[in-house]
């Protein structure tokens, strides 16, 4: 019972802050429409608990019945707990170019005003890793796509991006320092861990599409791994 209890209080804890990534679509979908106990691939939670970390990746009004648990929770509720998120309103709200931030008490969010006719280019790729991280995994939706590398010493880096219109990405702001970085005409925002095995993120947007980057490496390494993106 107390296992129980704990898993479905950290399942509403991501829940409120609106942990909600759409590259776990087909998982969560089935474990709603099954009535039985879903089991989830090993990789899922590890996934998990940087979703946690990290207070959410990205999140869209359509993901409102995702839920990340073993455990049965019905859409009513989930669907009931993240409009109840998503409705707060921000503290600070701020624009920047084609980007828009606001700040919430918890997490930041970001939202992208883009033109409608940018054509989707899924085979964006990084023209530099840091040394001893090796591609292990992509994942294609409609609008995005994430790529997943792995170091020797299993820590991971996470590279997203999709069509900034219609997009919105939020992070957490309570365990992380905003850096604002302006280079090369792109503002990127830096969210540096406060914990050292924590990781950082990378957020910017640039002609149309929003990127992002998770690791646990140095600022400038962010920027290198930015500044080196192939079409």
């Amino acid at each position: 019972m107390e296992r129980r209890k704990a898993a479905n209080d950290e399942i509403f804890d991501i829940l409120l802050k609106s942990a909600l990534i759409s590259r776990y679509e087909n998982e969560a979908s089935a474990a709603m429409l099954s009535t039985e106990e879903h089991i989830y691939p090993a990789d899922f939670h590890r996934r998990l608990r940087r979703i946690r970390n990290s207070a959410g990746r990205r999140e869209r009004i359509s993901a409102a019945g995702r839920v990340f648990s073993q455990l049965a929770v019905t859409a009513a509720a989930a669907m009931g707990i993240l409009f109840g998120g998503l409705l707060t309103q921000p503290e600070v709200s701020a624009a920047v170019g084609n980007v828009f931030r606001s700040i919430f008490p918890t997490h930041d969010s970001y939202s992208f005003s883009t033109g409608s006719d940018v054509e989707f280019n899924k085979n964006i790729q990084l023209g530099y890793v840091p040394e001893g991280y090796e591609l292990r995994s992509v994942y294609y939706s409609e609008s995005d796509v994430a790529l997943t590398y792995e170091a020797t010493n299993d820590t991971y880096l996470y590279f997203e991006y999709g069509l900034g219109s219609n997009s919105q990405i939020s992070y957490d702001n309570e365990r992380h320092e905003l850096i604002e970085i302006n280079d090369n005409n792109t503002v990127y925002y830096f969210y540096k861990a406060a914990k050292a095995d924590s990781e950082s993120t990378l957020i910017w947007y640039q002609s149309g599409y929003y990127y992002s980057i998770d690791a646990q490496i140095s600022q400038d390494e962010f920027i290198k791994i930015a500044e080196s993106i192939i079409f």
